[in-house]
């Protein structure tokens, strides 16, 4: 893989936006009317708008994931499970969210 594929993949980026009405902002599925949300997430991806949270991308889809809290020690690829593929697969560090859209200043 070459550095520069690498360093794409290593930019702090925000949660997809799923154009279609009444699905998870991040992973796209579904959500019926009593667990809806403002924010448009499910309930497996709404902790990554959690505060202080470390934020992690799939590889192959690029769904978000929150693994852990404050700043990671080790940001090498990870295999965890990913809600938008449904297996695990690889997954690289993305940011640290200070709550809310902000991200940690030593990610940008």
């Amino acid at each position: 893989m070459s550095t520069a594929i690498i360093g794409d993949l290593l930019k702090p980026s925000a949660p997809k936006l799923c154009k279609l009405a009444n699905h998870c902002a991040n992973c796209g599925r579904y959500l019926p009317n009593e667990i809806r949300e403002e924010e448009g997430f499910c309930f497996a991806c709404e902790r990554v708008t959690e505060h202080h949270a470390q934020v992690w991308e799939c590889v192959s889809c690029e769904t978000l994931r929150m693994w852990g809290f404050g700043r990671p020690y080790e940001t090498t690829i990870k295999q965890l499970g990913c809600v938008g593929c449904g297996q695990r697969t690889p997954h690289v560090f993305g940011y640290m969210n200070l709550g809310r859209g902000r991200l940690a200043p030593e990610s940008r």
